[in-house]
């Protein structure tokens, strides 16, 4: 079963995260640390980053992100004060409630931004507890400008503000400035939200499967 079939299904994609967010965490973030450098290595696929080649560019931006990623999909929703959903979603992993959310498909939009995807304008996710913790981890990591959210975090906050009210979650991250990139994501120039998705997918299962093996 793929990544995005088991999204279909809560209780499927419930036992990927347990798997994925049971390893041991400093032994991954290691291992994709040394992943990306390898990755643009001269010995590896430094000409083809160069040269903007998706694929690479798509894992790069993977491997970057996996702490903030492995942080924020691993957060379960605490209950909250008159949440009529509070006891069948609380204990309930933030990342399963949304991409399981029907009545709320651009819950799971959130998640595409330690990529470097900004959040679609018109399309925000609910203002809820599991939205205010994920971004949390976001601005945590924000003012890194190696990580690919560095370019979009300061936009979609201001976002979610707009909607959710002023000081919903931390917008004060000065935006990153421009850098060899060119300003724009890695994840952002390997073929955008599907891309990004993928290299975020594959890179958080991925771990538990290297993990696994070593």
């Amino acid at each position: 079963m793929s990544f995005f079939d088991a999204t279909h299904s809560h209780s499927t994609i419930t036992a990927v995260l347990n798997a994925s967010c049971s390893v041991f965490f400093p032994t991954c973030s290691a291992l994709m640390s040394s992943l990306a450098l390898t990755l643009r290595s001269s010995t590896a696929c430094q000409d083809d980053y160069n040269s903007g080649n998706p694929q690479v560019r798509q894992a790069y931006a993977g491997l970057l992100a996996y702490d903030v990623s492995y942080n924020a999909s691993c957060l379960k929703k605490s209950p909250a004060p008159g949440d009529p959903d509070a006891p069948q979603n609380s204990g309930n992993y933030c990342f399963a409630n949304a991409v399981t959310n029907t009545t709320s498909p651009t819950d799971s939009y959130v998640y595409y931004i330690p990529l470097g995807i900004t959040l679609p304008s018109g399309n925000l996710p609910t203002c809820d507890s599991c939205l205010t913790s994920t971004m949390a981890v976001y601005a945590n990591a924000a003012a890194d400008k190696s990580q690919p959210l560095s370019l979009d975090y300061a936009a979609s906050a201001a976002m979610i503000n707009d909607m959710c009210g002023p000081s919903f979650v931390n917008a004060s991250i000065p935006a990153a400035g421009s850098s060899g990139s060119g300003g724009k994501s890695a994840a952002s120039r390997a073929g955008g939200v599907d891309a990004a998705w993928n290299g975020w997918s594959g890179v958080l299962v991925g771990a538990a499967v290297l993990t696994a093996a070593l």
